[in-house]
């Protein structure tokens, strides 16, 4: 299995951007003071009052309406015959079995 080892260009090529990247950090510090450069983290707390007003505009979610499946005497009696049929062909299986 071949290791995955850079070669001496992208070597180079890392060492370069990192260079620029601190030329560029040097840069913002300069401008902006004694702030470091880069973005400050949001917790979870920070960024949950930014959601709150698109959450809002939505509005509340609706709600599913169940579907009610009506059947009529007849239906509801084959289904209980077939299955009572079905119960009578395990039972009678099983005891064939054992």
């Amino acid at each position: 299995m071949k290791a995955n080892i850079p070669t001496l260009e992208q070597l180079k090529r890392a060492a370069a951007i990192a260079e620029q990247i601190t030329r560029l950090e040097d840069e913002l510090q300069a401008i902006f003071g004694n702030a470091k450069p880069g973005r400050k983290k949001k917790s979870a707390l920070d960024a949950a009052p930014a959601a709150a007003p698109v959450a809002a505009k939505r509005g509340p979610k609706a709600k599913k309406a169940k579907r009610v499946i009506n059947f009529s005497p007849e239906a509801r009696a084959r289904i209980a015959a077939a299955q009572k049929a079905r119960w009578a062909r395990f039972r009678k299986d099983k005891k064939a079995e054992g």
